[in-house]
């Protein structure tokens, strides 16, 4: 009975130990990623493919940093290990369309996306990737429905919507190509950074160059809901007056010295994806007349 219990005993000790070992390197891992030394990351990796292990997730990783090294022949070797050992891994195939795309090799990429999207078809990255491949490839009908296939998955996807836009807008149908903006709230921060300057330069006094931007976002959504407050803004505060050009504050480009020292405002805007953060600066003189820079 001494004997299983010592027996026991030293086995528990012995898978705590080894245990505490794999935390300790896989902490000395992550810590050399975060902190940039890849490097070190890799040789830790490489250490452990050498210890015999052959983890899809091990050779990914190993794969991943050799192509952050710029070493897409080993890389490669890497990446298609994984979708041999785990024909599911659709990074993999990912990756390895990214180093196909990255020589030149776009049929390779286009076969390798493919392959990905059969393991994974909701995969967002992949269909991404795979716009962005038919797009260079000039199959712009297939471009179209893989931006379908992409805001069916998430109807806020930027690049998606951007994409269709594009597509529509370059056939003619400029109509429909301002609908998709219009309807899709992740492309209004453009005009709510406007709306802000339009707010920021009324409190500074600058009531023309406040009321400019109205109009500008007035004639991008003439029929837009969303801005149609702004309607009421102008006729209320700015009685829709025909400013006479010269009278007008002229629009400048001011660079700013890095080295200069700025006493920075803070103020805030919503936007549909978080806080915009609207820094202006002290006034400059340019031709007799103050200029707030405008920094985001």
């Amino acid at each position: 009975m001494k004997c299983i219990v010592l027996f026991l005993h030293i086995f528990f000790v012995v898978i705590c130990a080894n245990a505490q070992q794999q935390v300790v390197r896989l902490s000395a891992e992550r810590e050399a990623w975060l902190a940039g030394d890849r490097q070190s990351a890799l040789d830790l990796l490489l250490k452990q493919e050498a210890a015999g292990d052959q983890n899809t997730t091990t050779l990914y990783n190993i794969g991943y940093l050799y192509s952050l090294k710029g070493d897409y022949t080993k890389a490669l070797t890497y990446f298609q290990t994984v979708v041999v050992k785990q024909p599911s891994f659709p990074y993999a195939y990912l990756q390895i369309a990214r180093i196909h795309i990255s020589v030149g090799n776009l049929h390779a990429a286009h076969e390798n996306l493919r392959k990905g999207l059969e393991k994974d078809s909701d995969n967002i990255d992949l269909l991404l990737e795979m716009s962005g491949v038919l797009h260079s490839l000039g199959m712009t009908d297939k471009e179209a429905v893989v931006y379908e296939d992409i805001l069916n998955l998430d109807e806020d996807n930027v690049p998606a919507i951007v994409g269709s836009s594009r597509i529509l807008r370059n056939k003619g149908e400029t109509g429909e190509a301002r609908k998709i903006l219009e309807n899709n709230p992740t492309i209004y921060p453009e005009a709510l950074i406007l709306y802000e300057k339009a707010r920021v330069y009324r409190k500074l006094g600058q009531v023309e160059t406040s009321r400019d931007f109205l109009v500008n976002i007035l004639k991008d959504y003439p029929n837009s809901a969303r801005w149609a407050s702004i309607r009421d803004t102008l006729l209320e505060k700015y009685e829709m007056a025909q400013i006479p050009e010269a009278d007008r504050l002229p629009t400048y480009t001011y660079k700013i010295d890095p080295g200069e020292k700025l006493d920075y405002k803070v103020s805030y805007g919503f936007i549909s994806l978080g806080w915009l953060k609207v820094r202006f600066a002290k006034p400059v003189m340019v031709q007799g007349k103050q200029v707030y820079p405008i920094h985001f």
